[in-house]
């Protein structure tokens, strides 16, 4: 008859390609999960790497020097832009509030820009007290 597995919670019967199916499922999903963090676009490469205590965006910039290199940011987003064989490029970055973007740190070698945002505990709001007239 095979091997079979009983789910308390229905009283049914689940057979084994059920239980690897379920796996495939989960495993799948993991996979797929991994896979965001890097994104390819037709003119630019780029990863972000999401560590626990800092996160690392790369872009690939091919003949690209630190001069030809603008970072900035305003209301959460990180803008780099840079010149490349005469095209002036450009790619945004929404970041997260746990990000210390005053203290990043940012250096372009062997055509690769790479921007070290460390990650920071956010701060605890304070209680103060209002005074009643």
């Amino acid at each position: 008859m095979g091997l079979v597995m009983y789910s308390n919670d229905m009283n049914k019967k689940k057979d084994l390609v059920s239980q690897i199916l379920d796996g495939f499922d989960n495993n799948f999903a993991e996979i797929f999960n991994n896979l965001q963090t890097t994104n390819t676009t037709l003119n630019k490469n780029y990863s972000i790497k999401n560590g626990e205590k800092q996160t690392v965006i790369e872009i690939e910039m091919p003949g690209t020097k630190a001069s030809d290199v603008e970072v900035s940011h305003l209301d959460g987003i990180v803008t780099v832009s840079w010149k490349s064989r005469g095209k002036s490029l450009q790619e945004k970055f929404r970041v997260e509030k746990e990000l210390d973007v005053l203290n990043a740190q940012a250096k372009v070698e062997d055509g690769l820009f790479t921007l070290f945002l460390d990650r920071v505990k956010p701060e605890v709001p304070k209680s103060n007290k209002i005074p009643v007239k």
